[in-house]
């Protein structure tokens, strides 16, 4: 009887749904932002790369572009800093990217982008993105030299858009159907009386538009002749209008689709009407926007055109004359200056020349990598010098191996591996220890000894925790049994390290291994209660295991030698990473003060942290330049414990030169507003002052403290001019060459890499073809694992290699990524056949070719970093 009253309730949920309150509307509009800063900024800039250099490129790589950009963490900065929401954390994903061209046009969101090469007579670009998940949508047609046939097409796609907005505005109350018939009726007027446009009503799609928010499409809410939905204020719609068919051939004999999407917002006007807000006007669908002439012969319309306005003018002219004998206040220009302006005024219709227009000489990329005489004799100086390097580089490996014998590190790696050794699990010490008053066919868990009892034959059989992989307990057919599966750590399986099980030559007996056991009962109860402590057990075991690793690396400090005169270098209010205890948001905001044998952070909540002089492996002072924060940041050779549980080697002391509460708002402001100018000038006063203090500290404590107490110590600064981006650990970040060490520090966790136990460097997926590479740190103890940086763009390369030269660093590079875990092992196995091989010579000299790994071909890239310049200026009227 409960079936009788299930009923689809979507259209109810749907009607729910569709009206935004203030806070939807408002993710609404930053949506629409997101969309057509990737459609502007993005996708038509990449076509028209495509178009300007005459290049082959296919529509999945161009929404692959667009995709690859939504996911920049650079570029969402940039965007950020006009519009803040978009730096928002996982707030902004693209929904669907579209290109379309050549022979096929399907004007629906759905189709996927195909491996077709981008024909450049006409083309269909969609994008569809969301923030904080409500969806925006815009769809723009882009033509090269459009004719006669095209004009008129796109001229009535555009006057739809007008009346299905007009036949929005101004009413209290209209419906899907009564908007898309007044589209249809207009359409039907102009295909009566323009040329071309016979055909235009069996071409057009068969809603124009549909509600859009959480739901990308809600199909109750579509605006087509069946719906008889009323829309009202509060609603938001994506306007569509696209003709697309059999009949839609230009002169040329080409097939095209003309399609224009703008997601609306429907508010309430002054007089209590409904009135149509274009959330993606930012890109103008106008066709000083999508029209591009590159064939200025080519007769058309054009030619038309020019006919007309030489013979309008010259009629003008004769009038003029005939004016002239009465009287004229203005002087008189001759019938050839009137004509040569005439003409001039017509053929700047055939070519674009405003400012923001994209195919003009401004913007017209040169090849990249064209090689000159002074790129090859560099390129040639930093190839000698390296062949130099190398050289000394095999003579260095030699000595220092055959120097150092068994590295020292082979110790620790044994006793470490010791700790890890099953044979090293104890349970009992003899077998008296064992309970005797269990009985002998029940599993018991002794927790005092983190030991699973198990019988065996009428035996009790002790197990220790360290040596069960996991329990389970499945689910039995029927119900009638309750059964439990305990999986132990053996030889052989996967996710298991061979080096924690007992050596075979230590006994003369042969070692045995039980993989699994099972075990069923009818009455369940106490293998559940076995299942719960058994859990319990290995939780505890895993919480020790983590404080045990916490606390292996930390050694004892030296306590701090406070200096109590009152001169000693101080430098206030600053904020501290990682942070001091469970603070939450309040962070921890206090005093660093340089004493005799280190350094001490006292907060305000009189936590203290000391960093003693002989741990600190780096220095470094980071000036505020183009970002936010201004900071002291030390990496130590041996880890500290902060709030009295973090282990770290990185503590960083830090002051921020704007205040989360300063005013970010996105309001667009005029080019001279005194506000604006006000908090720009303090800003600049702000960051002035807090180099000039921390400058000011970084001087006393090398002049009166360091020279005395600690003379090896001294600040490095980054170099800013030798800045690239990589990716060192999970995030994309700017680093900067120091002079002992690479660093990115701005965001945590930081990353610090000393140059100083560098043996090579090696440049992975250097190719041509590819748009950025990899580089890895080999260290001179080679039992540590390789440092490496991905994604690095290639257009830093050539600044690196020349770098590293710099420093005597040599480097190596090859066009696939190496597996470093095997080369290590393999080096570490036998390392006077590496040295006998020539050391990293014989590895990897044979594989540099320098001249290859430069060469990118400009159709290749992406999207152009350098002009985000103009990026919040042309994306601001998306607002």
């Amino acid at each position: 009887m409960a079936h009788d009253c299930i009923a689809n309730a979507t259209a109810t949920v749907s009607s729910w749904m569709v009206v935004k309150d203030a806070e939807e509307v408002e993710n609404m509009k930053r949506s629409a932002v997101f969309s057509t800063l990737l459609m502007k900024q993005v996708m038509v800039r990449d076509v028209e790369s495509v178009i300007e250099n005459d290049t082959k490129k296919t529509h999945e790589a161009i929404c692959d572009t667009v995709e690859s950009a939504a996911e920049n963490k650079d570029m969402l900065a940039r965007w950020a800093k006009k519009f803040p929401y978009l730096g928002e954390d996982k707030a902004v994903d693209v929904i669907y990217t579209l290109i379309q061209s050549g022979k096929e046009f399907k004007l629906r969101p759905d189709v996927q982008p195909n491996q077709e090469a981008l024909d450049f007579s006409c083309i269909v670009a969609s994008v569809g993105a969301k923030y904080r998940e409500y969806s925006t949508n815009i769809t723009r047609t882009l033509i090269v030299d459009p004719t006669k046939h095209q004009r008129a097409y796109y001229n009535l796609c555009l006057s739809t858009m007008d009346t299905i907005i007009k036949s929005i505005n101004g009413k209290e109350s209209v419906t899907c159907q009564e908007v898309y018939n007044a589209a249809v009726e207009h359409i039907k007027s102009k295909a009566s009386t323009v040329e071309f446009l016979h055909d235009a009503l069996s071409q057009f799609q068969t809603d124009c538009g549909y509600s859009i928010g959480l739901e990308f499409r809600d199909g109750h809410m579509l605006l087509n002749a069946k719906n008889h939905k009323h829309i009202t204020p509060g609603m938001c719609l994506n306007l569509s209008v696209g003709f697309a068919g059999d009949k839609m051939v230009n002169e040329k004999k080409k097939p095209y689709a003309v399609w224009v999407c703008d997601s609306a917002y429907i508010s309430t006007g002054p007089d209590g009407k409904m009135k149509v807000e274009l959330l993606t006007s930012g890109m103008s669908s106008g066709k000083d926007e999508v029209m591009y002439y590159l064939d200025t012969d080519q007769p058309g319309e054009n030619e038309d055109v020019v006919k007309s306005e030489r013979k309008e003018s010259s009629k003008k002219d004769k009038k003029s004359k005939k004016e002239k004998k009465q009287h004229d206040k203005t002087p008189d220009r001759s019938k050839k200056e009137k004509r040569r302006r005439e003409e001039a005024k017509s053929s700047s219709r055939r070519h674009k020349h405003k400012k923001d227009d994209l195919i003009i000489e401004s913007r017209l990329r040169t090849r990249r990598n064209r090689a000159t005489a002074e790129d090859e004799e560099e390129r040639k100086r930093l190839m000698d010098q390296q062949y130099e390097l190398r050289a000394r580089k095999v003579e260095e490996c030699r000595a220092r191996l055959l120097r150092s014998g068994e590295d020292a590190g082979d110790a620790d790696a044994d006793a470490t591996a010791k700790n890890k050794c099953l044979d090293t699990c104890k349970s009992y010490s003899t077998p008296d220890d064992i309970p005797h008053d269990i009985r002998t066919t029940k599993l018991t868990v002794d927790a005092k000894h983190d030991t699973l009892l198990v019988p065996i034959n009428g035996t009790l059989v002790p197990f220790h925790i360290r040596t069960i992989k996991n329990i389970s307990k499945p689910n039995d057919e029927g119900g009638k049994y309750t059964s439990i599966r305990i999986n132990f750590h053996a030889p052989g399986t996967s996710f298991v390290q061979q080096d924690m099980f007992p050596e075979s030559n230590r006994s003369k007996q042969t070692l045995i291994y039980l993989k699994e056991l099972n075990y069923r009962s009818e009455d369940g109860r106490n293998l559940q209660a076995v299942f719960r402590g058994l859990k319990e057990l290995q939780k505890r075991q895993r919480t020790r295991e983590l404080e045990s690793n916490t606390m292996k690396d930390i050694k004892e400090q030296p306590s701090l030698k406070l200096i109590k005169d009152r001169s000693r270098p101080v430098l206030r209010d600053l904020n501290v990473k990682p942070q001091l205890g469970s603070t939450g948001r309040n962070r921890a905001v206090g005093t660093l003060e340089a004493h005799q044998n280190g350094f001490r952070f006292t907060s305000s909540r009189a936590e203290h942290v000391d960093i003693i002089y002989r741990n600190i492996a780096h220095a470094i002072f980071q000036p505020c330049e183009n970002d936010q924060t201004v900071l002291l940041h030390f990496n130590l050779k041996d880890p500290i414990l902060v709030g009295g549980k973090k282990k770290t080697y990185d503590i960083q002391f830090y002051t921020e030169t704007r205040s989360a509460g300063d005013d970010l708002g996105t309001r667009r402001r005029a080019g001279y507003d005194p506000d604006e100018i006000m908090d720009e000038q303090r800003e600049r006063e702000m960051i002035t002052k807090l180099n000039k203090l921390f400058r000011e500290f970084v001087r006393q404590v090398e002049e009166q403290v360091w020279s005395q107490y600690a003379p090896n110590l001294e600040f490095d600064m980054p170099y800013r001019e030798l800045g690239f981006t990589g990716t060192p650990n999970k995030a994309h970040v700017d680093i900067f060459p120091c002079r002992d060490c690479i660093v990115a520090l701005t965001d945590w966790p930081a990353y610090v890499l000393s140059l100083r136990n560098i043996d090579i460097v090696y440049f992975e997926r250097v190719s041509f073809n590819l748009r950025n590479f990899d580089m890895t740190f080999i260290f001179k103890d080679y039992t540590q694992t390789p440092a490496r940086i991905s994604i690095i763009p290639t257009e830093s390369l050539d600044q690196i290699k020349q770098w590293l030269g710099e420093l005597g660093i040599v480097w190596y590079q090859g066009p696939t990524n190496m597996n470093w875990t095997n080369i290590m092992k393999e080096i570490n196995k036998n390392k006077q056949a590496f040295i006998d091989n020539g050391a990293w010579e014989g590895w990897f000299g044979e594989s540099v070719e320098e001249g290859s790994d430069d060469g990118m071909d400009e159709g290749d890239e992406e999207y152009t970093e350098s002009e985000d310049s103009d990026v919040e200026s042309e994306a601001a009227g998306s607002e």
